[in-house]
């Protein structure tokens, strides 16, 4: 279940345009209401509900490059992280994702793009977590954080 919008009265459904992906909706005074509603994103969350991936994959290139970070969120919360960090066109939720899924590599990458001293240091503290002090040492350096190279190399 996805929660398109919040209501603050009562609707009913009109009818659904598949042309123009969109949803409408109506009240007791005639007032209509549209939203946006992709069925490739519906086709593609039914899918992995089932956790058909498969048919899941063929449904991802009819997703719009708008709702890739929504789909990727919906993944994360079903639990499906790595198809998350694979979906997702938002490069801070990608980092977010590589950071929980423990993925060093992607991460590294995303850091070495936006040079952000607060990402060097989420990703010094995964490498220092997973003991690969290299690493760390290379990621506490790109965040200028002297105090953790100093301890870095006196508990080395």
């Amino acid at each position: 279940i996805v929660t398109i919008a919040h209501l603050d009265r009562v609707m009913y459904i009109l009818g659904y345009l598949p042309k123009e992906n969109r949803v409408y909706l109506g009240d007791k005074d005639v007032n209509v209401v549209t939203y946006l509603l992709p069925l490739s994103v519906l086709e593609y969350q039914t899918a992995v509900m089932r956790q058909d991936f498969d048919a899941a994959d063929k449904f991802l290139p009819h997703i719009p490059t708008e709702q890739r970070t929504r789909v990727a969120r919906f993944l994360e919360k079903q639990g499906f992280k790595k198809q998350a960090l694979e979906v997702t066109s938002d490069p801070e939720h990608k980092f977010e994702i590589a950071i929980a899924t423990k993925d060093l590599k992607v991460a590294v990458q995303l850091a070495r793009e936006t040079q952000s001293e607060q990402r060097w240091k989420q990703l010094a503290d995964l490498a220092l977590a997973m003991s690969e002090l290299e690493l760390a040492k290379q990621c506490l350096k790109e965040a200028k954080d002297f105090n953790g190279l100093l301890l870095l190399a006196s508990s080395t």
